[in-house]
């Protein structure tokens, strides 16, 4: 069973477009996905395999972290006297719009998740379809 949540708060009512899927899962898979999460940001923290500058979806990282780092980045160039120019993009719809091959390619490719585990996310992924509907409109699936 599917409810619905707005994505963002200004977007509008108007459009199953601008909702995000909530799937119900029982309880079991609930368990099991906190499991493979678990492992899966224990193995990229082992491994290195994650930026030091990225904050989000890490323990002891925050909004708050990457404030102070581009901040003192910041400062540090004006001391320097450096030209410098700042870039903010919004990604945070962007797991919305990767493909599944795309992603199952980069975590083989980039993390090294091979064999069972990629089966595993593989499996998990496969026919994976979510669709929205508000008011008599549905998204496409």
């Amino acid at each position: 069973m599917f409810d619905s949540l707005l994505k963002m708060s200004g977007l509008g009512e108007a459009s199953p477009l601008f909702y995000r899927p909530i799937l119900n899962l029982s309880v079991i898979c609930r368990m099991l996905e906190r499991l493979v999460v678990r492992w899966f940001v224990t193995y990229l923290d082992t491994n290195c395999l994650l930026p030091s500058t990225q904050s989000g979806f890490r323990r002891g990282y925050s909004t708050e972290t990457v404030t102070i780092r581009i901040l003192s980045d910041l400062l540090f160039a004006a001391d320097r006297d450096d030209t410098t120019l700042l870039v903010l993009l919004d990604l945070s719809t962007a797991f919305d719009t990767v493909g599944r091959g795309i992603l199952l390619h980069r975590l083989q490719v980039t993390f090294g998740v091979d064999n069972s585990a990629l089966a595993w996310f593989r499996s998990y992924l496969a026919g994976l379809r979510q669709q929205v509907c508000c008011g008599g409109k549905c998204s496409a699936l």
